[in-house]
């Protein structure tokens, strides 16, 4: 009579156990999806910096080339 006291006190504890796993595993999922939606602002920053770079270095070799002929009209 004894070890049927046991078993519900063992399905009890595996039932507890079982839903501590559920609610750890729904708290990953939901760390795991505010990850992915920060990794991808990250990109989009990321090649919106790019971008901006590139534009920058275009710029830069415009005005390169800009001072390089005013320096030739100028004389120098």
């Amino acid at each position: 009579m004894e070890n049927t006291q046991v078993v519900p006190e063992w399905k009890a504890a595996a039932d507890e156990i079982w839903a501590m796993m559920r609610e750890t595993d729904r708290r990953m999922d939901k760390r795991m999806e505010e990850t992915d939606k920060r990794m991808k602002e990250t990109d989009r920053q990321m090649k919106e910096t790019d971008r901006r770079i590139e534009k920058s270095v275009k710029e830069m070799e415009a005005l390169k080339k800009t001072v390089e002929r005013v320096t030739v009209n100028v004389g120098g």
